[in-house]
Order: C-alpha cells, then structure tokens, then sequence
C-alpha cells in the first residue's frame, strides 16, 4: 500500500490538472466596443478594446472580506477556499489562459534550463553571491511570516482595517498558494539543479515549482494590490519578489523554471484573493487593455492591472 499510494496521489493530481485544461477554454469569446461615431469614450478612459474574459463576471458574486467578527472571517475563509477551487467553472477562459500561458512558458523554459544554470553559475561572483544571499533572506519563513504578521497586528490595535485585512489576506495567501505548490512538487517529484544536470521529473526530488518563489510573489501580490494607488509599492514588491527568485537559481537550488511556476502560483492565488476581499469587479489577475487620449492629438495605450 505504502508503495501504491504516492503513485495514486500523482495520478489524482495529474487528472485533475489534465481536466483543468479543457475545462478552461470552455467560453472564450471577446467583444469590440463599437463606438468609432462617438469619440466621447476616448476622452472619459473608456476601453476601445477589451476581451470579454479580462472582465471579472463570476456565476457566483463577489463578496468582500468580513474580518470584523469570528463568524465572519470564518465565512470569508471558507468562501475563498470555495471560490479558488471553483474558478476554473465560473471563469473558465480567464483560469485557462493564464494556466496555458505559465504552462507553456514554463514547459518551453525547461528546454533551456541547463543553459540557464550554467550562465548563472559561471557568471556568479562574490558580489552576486552576496546580494542572492540577501534577498534571500526575504524568503525565509521567518521574514515572510513577519510580513503577514505585522500589519495584521498593527491592523488589529490600531483600529485600521484595510492595514488588517492586507495582513490576513497575505497570510491565507501564503497558506494556500504553499498548499498548490506542495501538491505540484508532491506531483512531478522534480531533480534539483545542484543534484542533477538534467532536472529530471517523477524522481525523488521536490524542485518543482519554487516554495521560496511562490511564497514572495504571492505576498507581492498582495501588496500590489491593496496599495495599487501607490506604484511604488508594487516596484518594491515586485523587485524583491524577483530577487528571492533569482537567488534561489544563484544557490543551485531550482532551475529557471521552477521559480517561474513558483512565481506565477503565488501571483494568481495573491492577486485573486487581494482583488476578491477588496470587492475589486474587474480583471483578477490579468491586465485590461485600453486606448486612452493623452492629449489633443495623442493617444495612449495604457495596461491596467
């Protein structure tokens, strides 16, 4: 039994993520706003073009986070769990596109991971190793319990609610987007780089994908959002998150793609969960596209997120 059961865990995971891609490009459809008489949507920010799949419409409604009592944030807890599970069903294009995209990106990626270790590897110095060294430390448990731990705190003793909710929202990311991550490392059981040169999968390894990446892009994520009217803050983020990323191939423990799929594990589970407590109608975790008038005469192409 001990010898059939990681084999029928994987089997189980396979199907499931198999199932999951078919499932998703159930609905695909994009709408043209024709409005080329009336050039009032230029100067209002109206989109020109915009996929019908960039616009959040869910077949359950959104509910905002409800942290304020224990049965609420038990509700919301469990509506979140709910929700992530089921999003391939009520946004099946928008959940098969992004899962496509990052498959393809990360399947394609693998076939030059070798290359990608060697550069890193020949190209590291002890300036290099210093700076993977520190931002690495931004992705130890530790800190990043620390980042979800200290606005949650200071939410809570100083009466700020979004400061709270950014805190707890951080956390459940955190958990879940650890839970995927284990259960795909679980999956393709995948050799690290500083233990084999092929990287191969259904080995005895656990690289696939990146626990540190995950963990980093799902707290920028979070981040990102709850201070979207501040850009700085998703620079910071963002860059930090990349540099946990990059480190974790600078100390030979991952190949480049396993912190791309780490990366977009937590950027989907971070940006899904933040938009959803915050009541955010509009695209989960992917950008809208539209034209804008920057000007009398000039236009703008502008990528919201």
């Amino acid at each position: 039994m001990k010898l059939i059961a990681p084999h029928l865990k994987r089997f189980l995971s396979l199907l499931g993520i198999t199932l999951l891609l078919p499932l998703s490009a159930l609905g695909m459809e994009a709408e043209i706003t024709e409005t080329m008489d009336d050039l009032s949507w230029i100067s209002s920010g109206e989109p020109f073009f915009q996929p019908t799949f960039l616009k959040a419409s869910p077949k359950i409604p959104f509910r905002e986070a409800d942290f304020d009592t224990g049965l609420g944030t038990v509700q919301t807890l469990s509506y979140d769990a709910f929700y992530l599970v089921t999003l391939p069903l009520h946004s099946p294009t928008t959940t098969g596109l992004f899962v496509t995209g990052v498959g393809a990106l990360a399947g394609g990626t693998t076939q030059a991971d070798q290359d990608i270790k060697y550069w890193v590897q020949e190209n590291s110095n002890e300036s290099v190793h210093e700076m993977s060294a520190a931002f690495k430390v931004f992705g130890e448990k530790y800190v990043t319990l620390g980042a979800f731990l200290l606005p949650m705190t200071y939410g809570i003793a100083a009466g700020h609610r979004h400061t709270r909710d950014l805190g707890i929202t951080a956390l459940e990311a955190g958990v879940y987007s650890a839970l995927i991550t284990e259960g795909l490392k679980d999956t393709f059981d995948r050799e690290r780089p500083r233990a084999s040169d092929d990287g191969a999968f259904f080995t005895e390894g656990a690289s696939f994908p990146s626990g540190h990446a995950t963990a980093a892009f799902s707290l920028a994520s979070v981040y990102s959002v709850y201070y979207s009217d501040q850009i700085w803050v998703s620079f910071l983020a963002y860059s930090i998150a990349s540099g946990v990323a990059f480190s974790r191939m600078e100390y030979n423990a991952h190949w480049a793609s396993d912190v791309i799929a780490g990366a977009a594990v937590g950027t989907f589970v971070g940006r899904t969960l933040a938009n959803l407590h915050l009541g955010n109608k509009k695209p989960l975790f992917l950008p809208g596209l539209q034209f804008t008038m920057l000007g009398p005469n000039t236009f703008g192409l502008q990528l919201k997120f």
